[in-house]
């Protein structure tokens, strides 16, 4: 059955108004027990430990003198958690771009090629360039997605802070593209940079483009840290726990056998090919 957290079972259908306190008793062996005599858990060196597993674990203990059934007195707590399993991946293939087949994208995706633009592959390459053009046609969204495209419009887009910056805004609350694919479209503005300073710009350009340069490797150090802290959080315990992607000691149980005649193989034959050296 689902197991879910003290906080989630203090609105649940029969609880009790007034949570009980938890009394841990500490065993001859100097440890604590959880409470729960059908818990298989290890015993617990503090009072700390064995507390936070009551509450994480066992949180209807608070509110219940047994256990109750989660689908019965928790229907909301579970039609969120399918609603969080049924979310589906952001996608942006449907956003505004202008045609890959244009002058600009052509030359784009030549250079990218290059051994000077760091020698892509045509899929890598098609890729980079199709980021670009939707931004740029996020940036000209009142032309035809047909037009092509003038250096000076692409200069003056790729030099506008603010722009870049509502870009990001856009893919994030329209499109909810995560911090990692932002992160690749800011990349691909980075490649972009590049391509503009290898053709030559004029030096007006050049100066705008400074402050670009500056605000993409500020804006993805913090996108980077903040993806970071979200693989913390989505790779917790808890979280895991919460969304039931945790595997049970049942299920290992079961899991386990299927695989141990192949890690045992596995053993075997690094045993036969494995050579002693002498120190």
């Amino acid at each position: 059955m689902k197991q879910f957290p003290k906080p989630d079972w203090k609105n649940a259908i029969g609880a009790s108004t007034k949570p009980k306190r938890l009394k841990l008793k500490l065993q001859a062996n100097g440890l604590f027990s959880c409470p729960l005599g059908s818990c298989d858990s290890e015993q617990f060196k503090s009072k700390r430990g064995c507390r936070k597993h009551v509450y994480t674990k066992h949180g209807w203990y608070f509110y219940f003198d047994t256990k109750p059934d989660s689908i019965s007195v928790l229907p909301s707590q579970l039609f969120s958690m399918k609603n969080l399993k049924k979310k589906s991946k952001s996608c942006t293939t449907k956003m505004e771009s202008f045609t890959i087949d244009c002058s600009f994208a052509l030359k784009f995706i030549r250079w990218l090629s290059s051994t000077g633009g760091s020698s892509k592959n045509i899929s890598q390459a098609n890729i980079i360039t199709r980021k670009i053009l939707k931004f740029l046609k996020y940036c000209c969204a009142d032309t035809s997605c047909n037009w092509d495209i003038p250096m000076n419009v692409l200069d003056y887009c790729l030099g506008s802070v603010s722009m870049i910056s509502d870009f990001i805004e856009h893919l994030s609350e329209k499109w909810q593209v995560g911090f990692a694919g932002i992160i690749g479209y800011l990349n691909a503005l980075s490649h972009l940079l590049d391509y503009r300073r290898s053709e030559g710009a004029c030096s007006l350009n050049m100066s705008s483009m400074v402050a670009t340069e500056i605000f993409l490797s500020r804006a993805k150090k913090s996108l980077g840290k903040k993806m970071r802290q979200q693989w913390h959080h989505l790779l917790s315990v808890d979280y895991l726990n919460k969304i039931d992607c945790w595997a049970t000691l049942q299920e290992l149980q079961t899991v386990i056998p299927f695989h141990t005649p192949k890690f045992r193989q596995v053993v075997l034959n690094s045993q036969k090919t494995c050579v002693y050296i002498p120190s």
